[in-house]
């Protein structure tokens, strides 16, 4: 009879549908499995980036200097690149996504409207799987962030911490010496003038100056930093080809 016909009609189109929607929910996690791959190959380069300018920060040598010799300090603007476009990407997904998966502000999403036909256990999982996928890109960033704060803001919100004020307002330690030396680059020393004033001396070229030193003592002097491939870092005068290893100073 006609309502047995119209039944099987029901039943096959409600079959359909949940065949389509399991077609789209595949294909809306493979978009967010792609930018995640993308985003975890430019944060691992990143990192990469990250522990190079630790190992000079503990050095006492600023890693945005141009004449360092080595493994790069500064990020390569094509990862940069790569990773805004892929966390854009991911983001277009995700909204794509949970629009068409969910109700938002009253508005029933085209896979929620086919609940009538038994899709909404499936939009309940496929928005779990969503939200599962976007949590571990959340957790690629994260050690990027936790390394180099610096970085990761420049690198996923295209901005930069504000220079930090070291300076102190004189005064001295427990053991005599200005606050200022615990914050001094690799080969200098700071010293409280008859004033009261501090000065700083370069125990490389000897040489005292007033303002606060932001570059390892070697390095102001004319020596060039250098990494070997075992991942030591050595000085290396330009003038005669001597060389000293990290963290002994040239005399």
């Amino acid at each position: 009879c006609w309502a047995e016909e119209l039944e099987t009609q029901r039943r096959t189109i409600e079959q359909q549908s949940q065949q389509f929607l399991r077609k789209h929910a595949k294909l809306e996690l493979a978009r967010l499995e792609v930018a995640g791959t993308a985003i975890a190959e430019s944060v691992s380069a990143l990192l990469d980036v990250a522990r190079s300018r630790a190992e000079l920060a503990a050095m006492g040598v600023s890693p945005d200097r141009e004449d360092l010799y080595g493994r790069s300090s500064m990020p390569d603007r094509r990862d940069v690149k790569r990773l805004r476009g892929a966390l854009r990407d991911a983001k277009e997904a995700w909204e794509e996504a949970v629009g068409f998966w969910s109700s938002q502000d009253g508005e029933v999403g085209p896979a929620t409207a086919l609940a009538a036909a038994g899709a909404e256990p499936l939009a309940d999982e496929v928005l779990a799987q969503l939200e599962a996928a976007r949590g571990r890109i959340t957790q690629i960033l994260v050690p990027l962030q936790r390394a180099d704060p610096a970085l990761y803001d420049l690198a996923v919100l295209g901005g930069g911490g504000e220079d930090e004020d070291f300076a102190g307002e004189g005064g001295s330690t427990a053991d005599g010496h200005p606050p200022e030396a615990a914050n001094l680059p690799h080969g200098w020393e700071a010293h409280v003038a008859e004033s009261g004033h501090i000065y700083y001396n370069n125990l490389v070229s000897t040489q005292t100056q007033w303002e606060l030193p932001s570059q390892d003592a070697a390095v102001s002097a004319g020596w060039r930093l250098f990494q070997a491939e075992s991942g030591e870092w050595f000085y290396h005068n330009p003038y005669d080809g001597s060389g000293v290893w990290w963290p002994e100073l040239p005399k």
